[in-house]
């Protein structure tokens, strides 16, 4: 599932710069993707091919995610609207209200809502276990708590390396470098972060924080706090 290649597994949750992974994976191991199903869980974790993920501030998750909507693009947009919940977008406060809220959950994301995971963790972290735990919608229905969820995403997580949005170039080119006699790759590391920069995502590849005020940053955080402890993004 996801994006696999002969001897790598790209997993790729929505908006964490996985366009520009994928293409750059393409053009080094030299050959089109053996699957394509993006966005969606692994069933069985492959212990032969490397596996990676990408991850995302979430802050600036949010904030991206609320802008896209706010442009009526979208699928948590046509879902809100669809639950006649479109008036959410007059403010990123107001669509905070709506989108950190357990109880609406079946509106925001349907999976989120179904699993009942939405009573542990936002849906920034429901999108991003969707893809680092194998069988992840059949496990999230298990969870009973927080620490079910720490527990089992500690002890089942199926990436190998991590690729952080801010850093995404930088962190692709580094990967395929240090496993380069593992995925095959003969090129060497300035022609691999050549290719690498020549893709548009590129441009995205930088470190900053995301302004926002000091009450939402906390109440993202309380729901994130999946991301905050097992990445290091900081209030």
């Amino acid at each position: 599932m996801a994006v696999e290649f002969e001897k790598l597994v790209y997993l790729d949750p929505q908006k964490t710069g996985s366009t520009f992974v994928e293409e750059v994976l393409i053009d080094v191991l030299g050959h089109e993707p053996t699957l394509r199903q993006r966005h969606t869980p692994l069933k069985e974790r492959d212990p032969h091919r490397l596996h990676c993920i990408s991850v995302r501030d979430p802050w600036d998750q949010y904030l991206s995610l609320y802008r896209y909507g706010a442009d009526r693009r979208g699928g948590v947009y046509l879902n809100l609207k669809a639950a006649g919940q479109a008036s959410a977008y007059r403010d990123f406060g107001s669509w905070l209200d709506v989108v950190l809220d357990p109880a609406h959950a079946p509106e925001v994301a349907p999976n989120w809502g179904s699993t009942g995971i939405a009573r542990f963790v936002g849906v920034q972290s429901f999108r991003y276990l969707r893809m680092a735990l194998p069988r992840a919608l059949e496990r999230m229905k298990a969870m009973e708590s927080v620490e079910d969820v720490r527990e089992q995403h500690a002890r089942l997580k199926a990436w190998d390396v991590v690729l952080r949005t801010e850093t995404l170039l930088d962190d692709v080119v580094d990967m395929l470098d240090t496993h380069r006699d593992r995925l095959g790759i003969t090129m060497g590391r300035d022609e691999i972060a050549s290719r690498a920069a020549s893709h548009a995502g590129a441009n995205a590849s930088k470190s900053k924080r995301v302004e926002m005020a000091d009450e939402h940053r906390a109440r993202i955080a309380e729901r994130e706090w999946l991301l905050l402890e097992e990445f290091g993004y900081q209030a």
